[in-house]
């Protein structure tokens, strides 16, 4: 499935008028979902553990590409209730259904993540096929960020930084300020075994609707304790991080178990290859213009 693409003028229109739109989880927690989805891979794919820092190095690197790629910046979210309302059970899965009922522009300027994943799943796979490892690590590190995205409540709703519900700015102070400064309390439970995904569609949309589910919990907490932001910051974060740690770390460890089952899905529908040994210096290193970025294709 190819996302059609848009111009780069409109690119920069929405990056002026909702930046905050640009990050997923911080850094640090991007990171921690790539590492350890690697260590939940059956021992069949038992090689790609040496891939495990690269993997997660790279993590947050498709936040950098919305400065050279026209439609990135859309693939990074969507927004579930400007196409239907809770519990999102007549939502149209297909882009093709999508577009039949609106515009390919319009579903872009709602979020293309979904798809984005399904695509860059797609593409992991052709590249193992090929024997283009260094190219399918690419895509698997790009799956891993979309993932953690999906897995981020705010990047399923319009309503994503609160602007609605007068908690502006919630966006930056839960997934940065808040989860990426917790990173040591981050508690990696042990994940079920991995499972083939026959329906990728449908799997990342279930994601999507669950993540948008812990919303109301985080705003309410945010409206409970937002008037100590002004003098008592650090008391404001750590009630807030009292009434919503639960959640993070469900959602931080679901991402970890659905990457794992995405990568191994892709190998799967690869025909199982031998994942080779390859030197570092043979692994490409951050992707910085779009002509490189193609080569994935």
């Amino acid at each position: 499935m190819r996302i059609k693409s848009y111009s780069v003028f409109r690119l920069f229109f929405v990056l002026l008028v909702v930046p905050y739109l640009v990050f997923g989880w911080g850094y640090q927690t991007h990171r921690v979902i790539n590492y350890y989805s690697i260590k939940n891979l059956p021992t069949e794919m038992e090689k790609i553990k040496i891939y495990a820092d690269y993997l997660s190095l790279h993590s947050s690197d498709p936040d950098n590409w919305r400065i050279f790629i026209p439609d990135e910046q859309f693939r990074h979210y969507i927004n579930l209730d400007d196409f239907a309302s809770w519990p999102f059970d007549k939502l149209q899965k297909k882009y093709e259904n999508f577009v039949e009922r609106h515009t390919a522009e319009e579903v872009e300027n709602t979020g293309l993540l979904p798809w984005a994943v399904v695509e860059y799943l797609d593409l992991m796979t052709v590249n193992m096929k090929k024997n283009r490892w260094p190219e399918a690590f690419v895509c698997a590190y790009v799956i891993g960020h979309y993932i953690g995205d999906a897995h981020q409540p705010f990047h399923t709703t319009k309503n994503h930084d609160g602007q609605f519900t007068g908690n502006f700015g919630i966006h930056k102070r839960y997934e940065i300020e808040l989860t990426d400064s917790r990173i040591k309390e981050i508690k990696v439970e042990k994940a079920p075994n991995v499972k083939y995904i026959s329906k990728p569609v449908d799997f990342v949309f279930e994601i999507l609707i669950k993540s948008y589910s812990n919303i109301e919990q985080i705003l309410d907490a945010d409206t409970k304790y937002r008037k100590y932001l002004g003098k008592e910051p650090e008391k404001y974060y750590k009630l807030l991080w009292e009434d919503t740690k639960g959640i993070t770390l469900q959602q931080i460890n679901s991402a970890i178990y659905a990457l794992s089952c995405l990568w191994y899905t892709a190998w799967v529908n690869a025909g199982r290859p031998e994942i080779p040994e390859i030197k570092e210096d043979r692994l490409l290193p951050a992707i910085e213009n779009e002509n490189v970025w193609r080569q994935l294709r």
